[in-house]
């Protein structure tokens, strides 16, 4: 689900229009666009004209009408938005309260996408951003030392980018570096197989030669002769193709745990096939041509002649097959070493002590168009489960692919210090327990009046210029109106992918509109609990699965 304005169609051109338009689809409040597979789960198999007014009812509470039917150009998109709402709709309803607008902070689940003119220069990129600063920092009471710091990306980039990523609670973001050195291992082996096969087929030259010597005796072109062991290398390329293609789809179902969501090698493309067909090809001509070249040259004469007398000269050149030998040896070395880096690797990031605990745990959110007293409904029937050792409630677990950041302001005496990318964590008061978070100093929050009471991390403290972390006790800073006072400091732990260090973060207490909720099991058998859950939950949310 995302909230939109008219103009996302014009920015995001990638939707065909069955129904409605994309100058009015968006443009009033509580209107929805849906997507045409999302539309027919609501409404069934009908007419995309004919669901357009119909009525789609969020959190029982949210009424809005279909007002466009679209469908994706291509299903090879990040934007996968089956839901889109006008975004007007925000305002004109208590989803006010949940969206506030605060212009010093960034959260993963708010974007804003620009369209520029050709040849923008990024010299004028940054002038427009420095105005829109100057902008935002009007809304702040003391707008003449406030700051923030905008950033941009090309559109192409979100899918790659990690310092970024997509939207909130989204898929993780492609590694370009993961992507090039699986490029680098696939090259790596079909070099190594390519020069076996030249090596293999230069070798067994000698015993080819009687059969070039008759063929060139009966009056077979040179040229024949190398489109004849042309055709052959590439026969056998396509063999090894037919017997690969099948490993290759079973081998991507049986370690489907280990791929990312919505992977597809693209079986129903035809650009895959022909992308197959040209590298079969390509892989047969490399592979053939230089042993086509050699068995080709020889004599009928010196061809015909006994194999035991022929020279090992007279199979090519000794410097030529040295270095495909050589380079054999140093793609098949080097594919070992690759091999032991990945080992390494993977044994790094499975024994890694990331700072909490992740096993045992389980955690689960509820939907997110669902009104919050169902949530209620669902953790008092859940809480009386014996095998339930801690249950919190909480917006996220440690470790999650969205984030939130705000500028935060630190008053030190008469100077004012910022810190503007300060990660934000909510929930209740159990959450430390859950996941075993280590306070170094302090203690927990508590529900508070007036300052808002947080537990920051060792990070954080040493940025406002702490070196022990107990003399960040009773600090206080804002954002916006908000003051908050630290009663507490907390061990470091990695909450983002380990291809980060770890940055400054804090926790408050909050569980009005936090849709997770963790629980420690006291067994090592956890099945009779998830067993429960879904029996609990399938009774609270019949329409949604656990």
């Amino acid at each position: 689900t995302a909230f939109v304005d008219r103009r996302y169609f014009e920015v995001i051109d990638q939707y065909d229009w069955l129904a409605g338009s994309p100058e009015a689809a968006v443009e009033d409040p509580k209107q929805v666009v849906l997507e045409l597979k999302q539309a027919e789960k609501y409404f069934g198999p009908i007419p995309p004209l004919d669901m357009v007014g119909r009525k789609v009812i969020y959190q029982d509470s949210l009424d809005l009408t279909v007002s466009g039917i679209v469908s994706l150009v291509s299903e090879t998109t990040d934007f996968d938005f089956t839901d889109l709402i006008s975004f007007g709709t925000i305002e004109a309803t208590w989803l006010k309260d949940q969206f506030p607008k605060e212009w010093n902070s960034v959260n993963s689940s708010w974007q804003v996408y620009l369209k520029l003119h050709k040849n923008v220069s990024q010299d004028q990129i940054d002038d427009m951003l420095g105005d829109i600063n100057k902008e935002l920092a009007s809304h702040e009471e003391d707008a003449a030392t406030w700051q923030t710091d905008i950033k941009i990306q090309n559109v192409s980039e979100i899918h790659y980018d990690l310092n970024v990523g997509l939207f909130d609670h989204s898929r993780s973001v492609v590694n370009v570096k993961t992507l090039n050195i699986l490029l680098a291992v696939a090259i790596a082996l079909l070099a190594i197989a390519i020069f076996n096969f030249i090596n293999l087929e230069t070798a067994q030259a000698i015993k080819k030669s009687k059969e070039v010597g008759l063929r060139k005796a009966m009056g077979i072109s040179k040229t024949a002769l190398i489109g004849r062991f042309l055709t052959e290398s590439t026969l056998v390329t396509f063999i090894a193709a037919v017997v690969a293609l099948p490993i290759s789809f079973y081998g991507v179902n049986l370690f489907s745990e280990f791929v990312p969501d919505g992977f597809s090698i693209g079986w129903e493309k035809p650009i895959f096939w022909a992308l197959v067909l040209l590298l079969i090809l390509l892989v047969g001509f490399l592979s053939g041509i230089y042993p086509a070249f050699i068995v080709s040259s020889f004599s009928p004469v010196q061809a015909l002649k006994s194999t035991l007398k022929m020279s090992t000269k007279s199979i090519g050149s000794g410097t030529i097959r040295k270095v495909l030998i050589t380079s054999q040896f140093v793609f098949s070395q080097l594919l070992v070493i690759c091999t032991i880096a990945v080992v390494w690797q993977i044994s790094y990031m499975l024994d890694k002590e990331v700072g909490f605990k992740d096993e045992g745990v389980v955690y689960f959110k509820t939907p997110h168009y669902e009104q919050k007293a169902k949530r209620d409904v669902l953790l008092n029937e859940i809480r009386s489960l014996p095998q339930i050792q801690t249950l919190s409630v909480h917006k996220d677990p440690p470790a999650m692919n969205g984030w939130s950041t705000s500028t935060m302001k630190y008053y030190d005496q008469d100077s004012v210090e910022y810190v503007e990318s300060v990660h934000q964590k909510q929930g209740d008061l159990k959450y430390f327990d859950l996941y075993e978070l280590e306070l170094v100093a302090g203690r927990n929050i508590r529900k508070a009046e007036g300052k808002i009471e947080t537990v920051i991390n060792e990070t954080y403290a040493r940025t406002l210029g702490f070196d022990k972390p107990e003399a960040a006790i009773g600090v206080q800073f804002a954002n916006g109106k908000r003051v908050y006072e630290v009663v507490g400091i907390l061990k470091d732990f990695y909450f983002q992918s380990l291809h980060f260090g770890i940055e400054p973060l804090m926790y408050t207490y909050g569980d009005e509109y936090s849709r997770c909720i963790g629980i420690s099991v006291a067994s090592d058998d956890i099945q009779p609990l998830i067993n429960e859950l879904n029996d609990t939950w399938s009774k609270i949310y019949p329409d949604a699965s656990l």
